[in-house]
Order: C-alpha cells, then structure tokens, then sequence
C-alpha cells in the first residue's frame, strides 16, 4: 500500500517540474544519428518523447513515470542493444515484463518494455518455453490441451518474468513449489549486451543467482520450465465462516486450518482472508480452497476436514479449469472495494480524520501457535485490517536453503497484513500495528514480489542471510558496475553490516 507512496517514484511525482525536465534533457542528448544507427540495427520499436505513440505507452503500460526512451525489442538482440546503448550514454535502466505493477519503472531512464516477447512454446518432454514478456493465464492456456499446469501467480495477468525472478508463490505450489523451483534453463541479456543460454550446468552461478536474486543480474528474455502433469480441471472454491468475536477464536480457527493443511494431501491448497465488515456485509473469514486433480471424490475427502471448521455461513465447489482459477483471481469480492474506500497513504499526523492504512506487510512464517497467536490479536487489534495467509508447506521445504537464492526454505506459510484503521487514530496506533507486526515477522524473509519499496532489501530480508555472501559475488561478476539496479537492488560492492 505505502511501498510505492514511499519509493522513488513518489519523490518523483512530488517534483514532477523536476521529472519532465530530467526526462527531456536525457532524451536530447541523444544525438539523432546515433538514434538512427540504434534504429536500424533493431527490430523493435525504439521511441523518445517526441514520436508517435510515446505518450500512449506511457499512459497504457508505464502508469507512474516518464521515461527518456522506450524500447519495445522484438528479440533478445534487440534488448542487448539497448542494454549496450543505456550504459554508454549513463541512461538507468528499466525493465517491465508482461505484468501488471509498476515497480522498477523511474522518470528519465531507458524502458524495456518485453510485452512482445511472450511466446509460449510447449514441448514433447513437458518443458514449456516462455518469453519474458509472457503472463501467468498465457503459460495456462498453452499448457491445458497438453494436461500440463505449472505453479504460479494467483491472476491470469501476472507477469511470468517478475515473479519468477523472486519467487513465485501460486495455486500449486504445495506439490510443486515455487515457480523457481521448476525453471530448468534461461536465455538471459548481461550488463555487456551479451545474450546468453544458461543452464545447471552453463553459466551456473548466474543460472542460481536469476533463481531468487530478482532482475539484478540480467534482463531474461526466455524461461524454460519443466511443467507438471495436471487434468483438464481441478477442484476449486471457498468456504465462508464467521469471524470469530475474539483474538482466542481466531487463534483456534487458524490454528485448525493449518492443522488440516499440515495433515493433507499436497494436492490440497488453501488460502485464507480475514475480512472485515463491508457494507451490509459482516466481518468473516474466506477460505479459498484448490485440489490439484479433477476426482471430485478424492478432492470431496480432502476438504472434508476444513468443512468441520467452526461457524460455517456458506460454502461453494466446482469442477473447474485451472485456467478460470487463474482468471477468478483467488481473492474476495470485496477486498478492492475495501481498499479503494481508504487512504492508501497515511495522512499527516494532525489529519487523522478518515481511516488509516499502515503499510502492507508480508512475512514468510512457521505457523506455530505462538505465531498463530499473534496474529489473531493483530487481527482484533485493527478489527478493520486485512489479513490472508497462504499455505506453503510442502515441496518449497525440500529444497535446501543453498540450491537456490531463494533461501527461505523452512517458511510454511505467506501472511500478508495491511492494517486498517478507524477514524480518530493517531501515529500511535500505526506505531503499535507496526510493532506487533515486527514482533511477527522478526527473523522471518519477506516476500520481494509484495514488496514494492526499493530500499536496502538485506535490512528487509528479500534476501536470506545464508545467501547473501554468494548473490553479492555473483553480482559483482555480472554487473559490476549496477546497470540493474531498479530493484530490491543486490550492490557489488563490499558487504555491510546492513546485508548480514
């Protein structure tokens, strides 16, 4: 919620005088001959501020800054060529996959922009190639006619490039873990321009470091994924229950759904939201439920348990394409419509007036009860809040915290807060909310993804400890100089007490 009031783009807007002058002195700079000689060798479309379509761009797919030139490459030679252009005129570089965030994109850089690369090649083993300009519902579409799924974003319109780079937590992700974690191969654009096909067993360093180290090494213009055997539907639905009156309850719900969940099938994939009042509509808790298989009857089985969960109001299952799941989003109905009715910036402390919305947090957790615990009293705490929590349990624990720089491998579950509080509180309050949050997710990583800030990310844990002595070498090698930097950015230089 905040992250991206408090990132760089809001010091942006802030000075939007400041930004377009910026902007347009970088993209003077560039003498038209030289533009002319880029133009000619590229495939892609490359724009500055005064051709046909720039604004458009702009309005349509960059939403929150102005960048000096946009590039659109059609190859991934074109992208080695703006790489290459970026870093000898000192332009900042910027890279959007196929997604939907804003994040890593500043007023005055180069923009990449890979929405044209996002073929989606299925082959006869299973593995399925993907531009990085591809999203999630793409990768699903291609893969249904072959009985095939991978695990991956919740939303159909979730950039398969992004969230692969830090993670990718989605609907499979008990039996088959993280999007990562099912990356076989990537062809990849350094910080020389070089194109390169990197493998376990070419280029390995930098094959580990795209694997949880986020865009900081290269821009991946192809992912190589091995997909997994699924039918053309899956069990799929909710079940709504009421909110429980105390932190006590809470804390008893909860901590029966992860028993459930501890105990099943990895086939069997919950989240739950705890949602607070909207309208006519009470506070309650919605458990979205997914079973990895089209028998209704083993699915039927598994969700059995959580249907002896207490104060059921309603319940609702299908057999359904895993596609539709990808298009329905996995989330409740009202959540925009709760966080379109409040701040998404705290106001000034003297202006307390309407609710306040601290920043959203996530943590990677171990659900034990002292865990489950605090959670349910920060819940009753800001009975206003949104609270999810998704389970992870399962194949994202069999890999060892080193094989990959994704190191958060004990985590069993995502929790993900944005505190909401009523009119009349004060920074106190959000001081408090922040505090029992801290107390939550001490020692705990959090999840880059949900984290727009761009702030030193050891000090917020993106990155695991365990990791960080390797990703800072591995960085050092390939961008020596911190060309990709528009991200939870990894330094070269020494480390600092901050990155232990």
């Amino acid at each position: 919620m905040l992250g991206l009031a408090d990132g760089p783009c809001a010091r942006l807007r802030a000075e939007p005088e400041r930004a377009i002058a910026m902007t347009m002195n970088r993209s003077a700079s560039i003498a038209p001959a030289e533009l002319a000689t880029w133009r000619s060798k590229s495939t892609g479309d490359v724009l500055v501020s005064a051709d046909p379509g720039f604004d458009q761009i702009v309005a349509e797919d960059v939403v929150v800054a102005t960048p000096a030139v946009i590039v659109r490459p059609a190859t991934a030679g074109d992208v080695g060529l703006a790489v290459s252009f970026a870093t000898r005129h000192g332009l900042p570089v910027s890279v959007r996959g196929g997604g939907h965030g804003p994040f890593a994109v500043s007023d005055g850089d180069l923009l990449i922009l890979l929405t044209s690369l996002d073929e989606v090649r299925v082959h006869d083993d299973g593995r399925v190639d993907v531009g990085g300009g591809a999203v999630w519902g793409q990768v699903a579409h291609a893969l249904r006619p072959h009985g095939l799924a991978l695990s991956s974003g919740d939303t159909s319109s979730v950039g398969v490039g992004g969230l692969t780079l830090t993670g990718g937590v989605g609907w499979l992700v008990r039996r088959h873990g993280l999007a990562l974690d099912n990356l076989v191969a990537a062809e990849i654009v350094t910080a020389s321009g070089q194109v390169l096909a990197i493998d376990a067993e070419h280029h390995a360093d930098l094959f580990w470091a795209i694997r949880g180290g986020g865009g900081n090494f290269g821009i991946v213009t192809r992912f190589t994924f091995q997909a997994h055997p699924l039918p053309g539907t899956v069990y799929y639905g909710t079940i709504t229950t009421t909110k429980p009156s105390d932190a006590t309850g809470m804390a008893e719900l909860l901590g029966r759904w992860r028993d459930v969940l501890h105990a099943a099938d990895e086939r069997l994939n919950s989240t739950v939201f705890v949602m607070p009042a909207e309208g006519r509509s009470p506070a309650n808790c919605q458990f979205f439920v997914l079973w990895g298989g089209d028998n209704e009857d083993e699915a039927r089985a598994a969700i059995a348990p959580l249907l002896e969960l207490p104060g059921i109001l309603h319940t609702s299952f299908d057999l359904r394409p895993y596609v539709s799941v990808l298009e329905d989003g996995g989330e409740p109905e009202a959540l925009e419509d709760i966080l379109e009715s409040v701040s998404v910036d705290a106001p000034e402390p003297e202006a307390y007036v309407d609710d306040v919305v601290s920043e959203e947090h996530n943590a990677f957790v171990v659900l034990d009860d002292g865990v489950i615990a605090s959670l349910a009293e920060l819940s009753e705490q800001a009975p206003g809040s949104i609270l999810s929590i998704r389970s992870m349990i399962g194949a994202v624990n069999r890999v060892v915290p080193t094989e990959t720089a994704f190191g958060w491998r004990d985590t069993e579950a995502l929790a993900i807060f944005t505190g909401i509080l009523p009119p009349g509180s004060g920074p106190q309050d959000i001081v408090r909310i922040e505090e029992q949050w801290s107390a939550i997710n001490a020692g705990r990583g959090v999840y880059g993804n949900f984290r727009d800030l761009v702030d030193d990310p050891f000090t917020h844990r993106v990155y695991a400890p365990v990791n960080t002595e390797r990703l800072i070498e591995t960085k050092r090698r390939w961008d020596p100089e911190n060309v990709f930097a528009g991200n939870h950015n990894i330094k070269p230089g020494p480390a600092h007490a901050d990155y232990a």
